[in-house]
């Protein structure tokens, strides 16, 4: 059989990654944005931190999941290369197709590794976020997260929202990696999941050896 342990979040079973356990920061700030926007209206927005294999796609692309009526999707290379007349009308027809879920989260996955103009990006996208903060879109709570392993690319971001302070959930946000100590029986259930129930003993790597390579590792995502 051929034995696989993935460690992105596209290359897992999707019936295992409902399975993955929340993280409790992000969790807290997604709450407090959407009771921010019940209130006053308007979206929000939330540019991540994290390091490459730390679980920033795992957490985020799970969140519907354990946020009850939400609705979450990837706004993907071409529609963000849409002009915002285009986009608005993608978003209206998304929202409409979701049953109108209570609230909407858009997840932007290092879209600034695949543009040329990475300077530009964050003025030019804080910018459209005011207009749809502004537009006929601003009575459904909306949530942006911007998931980038470039903590000075995250700060342009934050900075770029200086004329519109109200839409920036935080500005540092850095999700971390659960302890160490917790990343064993993460890896043994990823394993068994992926191999038909096997055992990673089965094929002669016992728990001391994960947990070595875990204490030598950054993230989990190389651990893995």
């Amino acid at each position: 059989m051929n034995v696989r342990l993935p460690s992105r979040y596209e290359d897992l079973d999707p019936g295992f990654r409902s399975k993955l356990r929340p993280v409790p920061s992000l969790n807290a700030l997604v709450q407090k944005a959407y009771a921010s926007m019940r209130v006053s209206g308007g979206i929000r927005f939330l540019p991540i931190f994290g390091q490459s294999g730390s679980g920033k796609s795992c957490a985020a692309l799970e969140l519907a999941t354990h946020i009850p009526s939400s609705h979450l999707e990837v706004l993907m290379p071409a529609q963000l290369s849409k002009t915002t007349e285009e986009l608005i009308p993608f978003l209206e027809q998304r929202i409409e197709l979701s049953s109108r879920s209570d609230l909407f989260i858009w997840v932007i996955d290092q879209y600034e590794e695949k543009v040329e103009a990475k300077r530009d990006v964050p003025t030019e996208f804080v910018e459209r976020l005011s207009l749809l903060d502004r537009g006929a879109l601003r009575g459904h709570p909306m949530l942006f997260l911007w998931l980038t392993t470039d903590q000075q690319f995250q700060a342009a971001l934050a900075k770029a929202t200086t004329r519109n302070k109200r839409i920036l959930v935080q500005g540092d946000f850095e999700l971390v990696a659960m302890p160490k100590e917790e990343w064993t029986p993460v890896i043994e259930d990823t394993f068994s999941f992926h191999n038909e129930g096997k055992e990673l003993a089965d094929f002669g790597i016992l728990k001391g050896g994960i947990d070595a390579v875990s204490n030598q590792s950054e993230t989990i995502g190389r651990a893995i």
